[in-house]
C-alpha cells in the first residue's frame, strides 16, 4: 500500500500544475480553518485577562505592601519585645520593693510579726473552706458524669455495648465494608466515565467525517473506523452499568445501616459507641477530679494547720537576739560554724557512698543521667519509626487492594488502559513495600537500641536507688538538712539584728517605693497591651495582603489552564481535518491516474 501511494503521488505531480495547484488550494483552505481558530484563540487570550491584568496589578501593590508591612511588623515585634522586657524587669523591682518592705514590717515590733502570722493562718483557713466547696462541686460533677455514661440518647448503653460486642459492631463492619467496596467500585467507574464518552464521541465524529467525506463502508479505513466507534460504544456502555451497578450497591448498604433494630439502626450504635469511650473517659476524669479534690482539701487543712502553729510560734519570742555579746547570739554562731563545716564533710561522704558495684554514688548519678538522656531521646523516636511503618503498612494494603482490582478490571476488559493501571499498580505495590522494609528495619534497630539502654538506666538508676535507700544516705540527708537549718537560723539572726533598729523608720518610705514601683509596673502592662494590639492589627493587614497575592496567582493559574485547553482544541481539530484530507487526497489521485 505505501508503494501503490508513492506511485499516486508521482503520477499526480507529472500530471499538469493545475492538479498540484488544487491540491495545494485544498491544503491552504483547510489550513485557513485551523488559522482561524488559532488567531481566534489568540485574540481571546490577548483580550481576556483586562481583569486580571488589573488584579495582578493589585497584586503587586499588595506585595509591596507586604514587604513594608513585614518590616513594620518586625518594627514593631522590638517594641512589643522592649515593652515585655520593662514589665518583666519593673515586676522584679516591685518584688523587691514588696520583699523590703514585708521585711521591714515584719521587723517593726513582735505584733507585726503576729499579725503577719495571722494573716497567714487566715488566708489559709479560708483556702480550707474554699476546698471543702469545690470538693462538693467536684463530686456532683463526678455524679452527673457517671449517669452520662450510662445512659446515652435514651439507650442503656451497657446493654448496647453486650449487644454490640457480640454482633452489632460485626454488622457494621460487614456493611460498611461492602459500601467501601461499592463506592470504590463507583468512583473507579466515575473516573473512567469521561473518558470513555470523550472516545465514542471521538469514534462518532471520526465515523461521521469519513461518511461526509464520501469514504465507502466496505473500505478498510471505513471498517476500522466503525470497529473503533463499536468499541468505544461497548466502552462506555460498560462503564454506565458499572456506575448504575455501584449506585445501587451504596444505596443498599446505607439503607441497611439506617434501618432500625430494636428501635436503633446500625449507625446510630455506632455513633453511641463512638461518644461512649470518651463520656466514660469524662467519667472517670470527674471521678479522678473529686478523688483530687478531697486530696485538695485535705492538704489544705494540713497546710492551715501548719499556719496555725507557725501563729502560734510568732507569738513566742522571734529570732532576734539584741547584740552579738548576747548568749543567744553566741550560741547561734558557734552552732552555725560547726554546721557549716559538717555540710561540707556530709556533702563529700555523700558523694562518695560506694554503689552495689563499688562506684561512687556521685558518678553512678551522672552515667544515670547520661543513660537516660540517650533513652529519652530513642523514646521520642520510637512514635515516629512506629507511625511510619503503620503508614507505609496501609499504604500498601492499598496498593495491593488497588493491584486486584486493576487486575480484575483488566481480566473482565483487557484494554491498553487496564493493562497500564496494572502495570502502574504493580509499581506502586513494589515502591511501597520497599518503603516498609526500610521503615520496619529503622524501628526494629531503634527498639534494640531502646533495651539496651533501658538496661543501662535500670542498671546505674538501680545502683543509685540502692545508695539512697541505705540508712547511711538518710543520715546524711537528715544531717545536712539540720545543719542547714542551723546556718540559717543564725543568718536570720543577724539580718534582724541590722535592721531590726531602723526598721521603725523604714516601713514609710519603703511603702511609698513599693507603692511606686507598682504604679509603674501598671504602666508598662498598660503600654505591652497596647503595642500587642497594634502587633496584632498589623499582622491581620499581612494576611488580607497573602490573601489577595494567592487569589492573584489562583486566576493566573485559571487563565493559563484555560489557553491550555483552547490549544488542545486546535490540536484536535487540526488532527480531525487531516484525517478528512486523506481520503480527499486518494481521490485525486485516482482522478489524476484515471487523466
Amino acid at each position: 500500500m505505501e508503494n501503490r501511494n508513492n506511485a499516486l503521488h508521482y503520477k499526480m505531480y507529472k500530471s499538469g500544475k493545475s492538479i498540484v495547484y488544487a491540491g495545494l488550494a485544498t491544503t491552504a483552505a483547510l489550513a485557513g480553518l485551523v488559522l482561524a481558530n488559532t488567531n481566534a484563540t489568540a485574540v481571546h487570550a490577548a483580550t481576556t485577562p483586562t481583569s486580571a491584568a488589573v488584579t495582578s496589578q493589585a497584586a503587586t501593590t499588595a506585595a509591596n505592601s507586604s514587604a513594608a508591612t513585614s518590616a513594620e511588623i518586625a518594627s514593631q515585634e522590638a517594641v512589643v519585645n522592649s515593652a515585655s522586657a520593662n514589665v518583666a524587669q519593673q515586676q522584679n523591682v516591685v518584688n523587691a520593693a514588696s520583699d523590703a518592705l514585708q521585711s521591714a514590717t515584719n521587723l517593726n515590733s513582735n505584733s507585726a510579726a503576729v499579725a503577719s502570722a495571722a494573716s497567714a493562718y487566715s488566708a489559709a483557713n479560708s483556702d480550707y473552706y474554699a476546698a471543702r466547696h469545690a470538693q462538693a462541686v467536684a463530686h456532683k460533677a463526678a455524679n452527673a458524669a457517671s449517669d452520662s455514661a450510662a445512659v446515652v440518647s435514651g439507650v442503656n448503653t451497657a446493654d448496647l455495648t453486650a449487644w454490640w460486642n457480640q454482633s452489632g459492631q460485626s454488622d457494621y463492619n460487614r456493611v460498611m465494608n461492602a459500601k467501601s467496596n461499592a463506592q470504590a467500585n463507583l468512583d473507579e467507574a466515575q473516573a473512567q466515565s469521561d473518558s470513555v464518552v470523550n472516545a465514542w464521541n471521538q469514534a462518532s465524529d471520526a465515523v461521521a467525517a469519513a461518511e461526509k467525506a464520501g469514504l465507502k463502508s466496505d473500505s478498510d479505513e471505513m471498517k476500522a473506523l466503525n470497529a473503533q466507534k463499536s468499541l468505544a460504544y461497548n466502552n462506555m456502555v460498560a462503564v454506565q452499568n458499572a456506575i448504575k451497578t455501584a449506585r445501587k450497591d451504596v444505596k443498599a448498604a446505607d439503607k441497611m445501616l439506617n434501618d432500625t433494630k430494636d428501635g436503633i439502626s446500625l449507625n446510630d450504635a455506632k455513633a453511641i459507641m463512638d461518644q461512649l469511650p470518651a463520656l466514660k473517659k469524662a467519667a472517670q476524669e470527674a471521678e479522678q477530679a473529686y478523688k483530687d479534690a478531697v486530696q485538695a482539701t485535705k492538704d489544705a487543712g494540713d497546710i492551715a494547720n501548719a499556719k496555725y502553729n507557725a501563729w502560734t510560734a510568732a507569738r513566742k519570742a522571734n529570732n532576734l537576739p539584741y547584740g552579738t555579746d548576747d548568749p543567744v547570739y553566741q550560741s547561734l554562731s558557734d552552732a552555725a560554724s560547726s554546721a557549716a563545716v559538717q555540710i561540707s564533710r556530709d556533702e563529700a561522704g555523700m558523694k562518695a557512698l560506694p554503689t552495689a558495684d563499688g562506684t561512687a554514688l556521685s558518678q553512678a548519678e551522672e552515667w544515670a543521667k547520661e543513660a537516660q538522656t540517650k533513652l529519652d531521646h530513642t523514646n521520642s523516636e520510637l512514635p515516629t519509626f512506629e507511625n511510619n511503618v503503620k503508614f507505609f503498612q496501609t499504604k500498601l494494603d492499598e496498593a495491593n487492594k488497588t493491584l486486584e482490582e486493576a487486575k480484575a478490571n483488566y481480566a473482565k476488559n483487557p484494554t491498553t488502559l487496564n493493562k497500564q493501571l496494572v502495570d502502574n499498580a504493580n509499581g506502586l505495590v513494589g515502591t511501597f513495600n520497599g518503603q516498609l522494609v526500610a521503615a520496619q528495619a529503622t524501628l526494629t534497630n531503634a527498639q534494640k537500641a531502646q533495651k539496651k539502654q533501658q538496661e543501662q538506666v535500670d542498671y546505674w538508676t538501680n545502683q543509685v536507688k540502692g545508695v539512697k535507700d541505705s540508712a547511711r544516705y538518710a543520715e546524711f540527708v537528715n544531717e545536712i538538712n539540720t545543719d542547714k537549718a542551723i546556718v540559717q537560723k543564725f543568718n536570720d539572726a543577724k539580718t534582724n539584728m541590722k535592721n531590726a533598729a531602723a526598721s521603725a523608720e523604714k516601713v514609710a518610705p519603703l511603702k511609698a517605693a513599693y507603692d511606686e514601683a507598682l504604679q509603674t509596673l501598671k504602666a508598662y502592662q498598660n503600654q505591652l497591651v497596647a503595642t500587642q494590639a497594634k502587633l496584632a492589627a498589623m499582622k491581620g493587614l499581612l494576611t488580607q495582603i497573602n490573601q489577595l497575592i494567592q487569589t492573584n496567582q489562583a486566576l493566573q493559574i485559571n487563565h493559563l489552564t484555560s489557553l491550555v485547553k483552547t490549544l488542545m482544541i486546535t490540536i484536535t481539530v487540526t488532527l480531525i481535518l487531516t484525517r478528512i484530507m486523506l481520503p480527499l487526497t486518494s481521490l485525486v489521485k485516482r482522478t489524476v491516474t484515471t487523466m
